[in-house]
């Protein structure tokens, strides 16, 4: 297995604390004056209303009709939003970071839709 997708795949295996995770970057990426090497991402920030924007961003562009957990699109948009980044941002780092930061977007809302339903 590529080292990449390792390291990739042991922070996708780690639990975070609460619903912040901090990602360093595979590849640095530098967006205009900003130069990123990592991201946090805040999930326990976001509120419904964010939900409803995110839902009406990815929606407007019409890629697909996916269930919103499941479409990168979306996931892309959650990350954008929960890292305080632009979409366009997001969009200019390595397709493995973007791959890493959707696969933890979506596992946060699994996680918590699964913590809901259980006894």
């Amino acid at each position: 297995m590529d080292k990449k997708v390792e390291a990739a795949q042991s922070l996708l295996d780690e639990v975070s604390e609460g619903s912040s995770f901090k990602y360093k970057l595979q590849k640095k990426v530098k967006v205009g004056s900003k130069e990123y090497s990592e991201l946090t991402l805040n999930f326990e920030a976001l509120t419904g209303a964010d939900m409803e924007n995110i839902a009406r961003l990815a929606e407007g562009e019409r890629i697909g009709a996916n269930i919103s957990e499941f479409s990168k699109t979306y996931l892309m948009h959650v990350v954008a939003r929960a890292a305080g980044i632009t979409i366009n941002e997001l969009r200019e780092f390595s397709m493995v970071d973007c791959t890493v930061l959707t696969l933890k977007a979506q596992g946060f809302l699994m996680g918590a839709a699964s913590e809901t339903t259980s006894d």
